[in-house]
């Protein structure tokens, strides 16, 4: 995620799209693939189809080579568009 000034517990609820039993959950904003490039689009377009996934599978079926697609997936989590999950698995937060 990005740095952010956080001034108390509702900033930090606020920004995991957290809400009360009976609060309406503010919604997360839609991703848009029109502003990312072919390889990008190629990644979410799969998590979109399958959820979770590995490294390696995700690797298998973009075609994009291990360390160009390490690189892209580092920028995404900058981005707090994937969440990196144990075993090589990432997942996609949209």
């Amino acid at each position: 995620m990005k740095a952010t000034i956080y001034t108390g517990c509702n900033d930090v609820a606020e920004a995991l799209f957290w809400s009360k039993p009976g609060e309406v959950q503010s919604q997360k904003p839609a991703l848009d693939l029109a502003n990312r490039d072919e390889e990008e689009q190629a990644i979410l377009t799969l998590w979109k189809e399958k959820g979770q996934i590995e490294i390696d599978e995700l690797c298998y079926l973009t075609d994009i080579p291990l360390g160009r697609l390490s690189s892209k997936l580092l920028t995404l989590e900058f981005e707090a568009i994937v969440k990196p999950l144990p075993g090589e698995k990432f997942r996609l937060l949209f």
